[in-house]
């Protein structure tokens, strides 16, 4: 039986962002003069990276970069050779082991091609669009969420029509794009 405590499964480290990379090389501090205070410390890191120029500092984020195609390439191999009932083993464990209410880490497949979305959904995403463009405020957009299905109720076939064939296309992709996943996995 597996510990409760023990990851079963863990995908490849995410390779560090820029300012990570510069800590990790400015590293240490001459030896007597390193500060005791994790908060010093980062202040100090923190004047360091920005005292740096532009050039010094696009270093570091051309080797993130480097780094993190690497990191795609090796967690693509990851996802595709993983036993997937051992992530869903692992991702109860996670879900066991989360206390207070928070939303556990789960292990999610980045390359599995996304859902469609519903004939609704684009009708209100659309809806969402237009007012984020046309007025300011979170109470505009939140009005224009609340009213979209009483207005998706009254519209006719027809206007629903663009939604429920671009919805219908959409379903149409996933299903291909699904059958690519697959066939990428077993092979």
């Amino acid at each position: 039986k597996l510990s409760s405590s023990r990851a079963v499964v863990k995908p490849p480290k995410a390779p560090p962002a820029a300012y990570a990379l510069f800590i990790q090389k400015f590293g240490g501090f001459a030896p007597g003069s390193e500060p005791s205070n994790i908060a010093e410390r980062a202040r100090m890191y923190a004047s360091k990276w920005g005292s740096l120029t532009d050039s010094q500092k696009h270093a570091y984020q051309v080797e993130s970069q480097k780094l993190r195609a690497e990191h795609e390439v090796t967690l693509r191999k990851w996802w595709a050779t993983v036993d997937l009932e051992l992530v869903a083993l692992e991702n109860r464990r996670r879900k066991r082991q989360t206390l207070g209410g928070l939303k556990p880490n789960l292990l999610k497949d980045p390359f599995k091609p996304k859902r469609p979305a519903s004939a609704f959904i684009r009708f209100a995403s659309e809806r969402v669009s237009e007012s984020k463009n046309s007025s300011e405020g979170i109470d505009a957009v939140s009005e224009t969420v609340s009213g979209a299905a009483e207005h998706w109720k009254n519209l006719s076939e027809a206007e629903k029509a663009p939604y429920v064939k671009a919805a219908q296309a959409d379903a149409r992709r996933y299903h291909e794009d699904m059958e690519k996943y697959r066939k990428g996995r077993l092979a």
